[in-house]
């Protein structure tokens, strides 16, 4: 007698997606093998360092969002307790200066997610991290003019940010500038 092989259970899934998910955030923001602590600025292996959430894992709604987890060393993620007061820095630096209220706030939102959910994002990040290991293009998201998201096609760069081309390279110089211009 055959027996049949039982569908993983809901704690199984989230464990591997967390895994899975886990290696691509380290693997997109590292340039050969290595990536950069974004709370002490420590540069390591991707393999050494841990994916940091701003907003802690027991929150469902950011625990797979990409803008909520960055590489993090040890010290910084576990010892320090995240080192949030640098790790806000970072993220307002990289996404905005509604970057953590609109973390907070995400967060705080009740997800429900079911075994297919969780499997499909498995399957999504499993094959990001395949191109992230092949060192590929993908596509990345950054807000335009008026606050619109625009896609764009990029490439891993040195300093663990992605490289962006085509015509949302323009959107982000002029972005870019507006900002150097309203500081000055």
């Amino acid at each position: 007698v055959k027996k049949v092989k039982s569908p993983k259970s809901y704690a199984s899934l989230k464990r591997l997606l967390d895994k899975t998910f886990s290696e691509w955030v380290r693997r997109r923001f590292a340039k050969n093998g290595n990536a950069r602590c974004v709370s002490c600025g420590k540069v390591d292996h991707w393999s050494d360092l841990q994916a940091g959430h701003f907003q802690k894992r027991h929150y469902l709604a950011t625990r797979w969002e990409p803008e909520n987890v960055a590489p993090q060393c040890p010290a910084c993620n576990v010892f320090k307790g995240g080192n949030l007061a640098s790790y806000a820095a970072w993220g307002v630096d990289r996404y905005g200066a509604d970057w953590p209220a609109r973390m907070v706030a995400q967060s705080k939102k009740v997800v429900k997610l079911r075994r297919g959910d969780l499997q499909a994002m498995i399957e999504e990040y499993q094959e990001k991290v395949a191109q992230a290991h092949r060192g590929g293009r993908f596509r990345v998201q950054c807000r335009g003019p008026g606050g619109t998201w625009v896609g764009a096609p990029a490439e891993f760069s040195g300093d663990g940010l992605p490289r962006v081309h085509g015509a949302a390279a323009a959107v982000v110089a002029l972005s870019a500038a507006a900002v150097s211009s309203a500081v000055a």
